[in-house]
């Protein structure tokens, strides 16, 4: 491996190549794109943004069947749903739980709590 592609992300990742595809959304995602790109040695993305959830089971089921590479399916979390801008404390705790074996399999610390203030992308 050469220096450029022997890094952390490719490592953790799983892929070749530090190049992760950006997700589309509105219709500019595909199952072929996303698994060319894994296939590719990248990490492929799917934009599910407006897919329901049972359609992000689906669309993963088919990207599985034509890479066995690993790929992303992005998620877009709103910060104008109501209550979407705001963590208390119970709730960053249970979340942080979750995640726990996670953070420590990939040596990363837990991100902090949001300051609660939405973010205008």
């Amino acid at each position: 491996m050469s220096e450029w592609t022997d890094t952390s992300v490719t490592r953790n990742l799983g892929i070749s190549y530090p190049i992760i595809q950006g997700p589309f959304g509105r219709g500019g995602s595909t199952a072929l794109l996303a698994a060319s790109v894994s296939n590719l040695g990248g990490l492929g993305s799917f934009g599910a943004n407006e897919l329901a959830p049972e359609d992000i089971l689906k669309t993963a089921v088919e990207i599985r069947k034509l890479t066995n590479k690993p790929f992303g399916m992005n998620l877009w979390v709103s910060t104008f749903d109501p209550g979407g801008d705001v963590i208390d404390q119970a709730t960053y705790d249970r979340v942080v739980d979750l995640l726990a074996p996670y953070y420590r399999e990939l040596g990363v610390n837990p991100p902090p709590r949001p300051s609660g203030t939405a973010r205008k992308f």
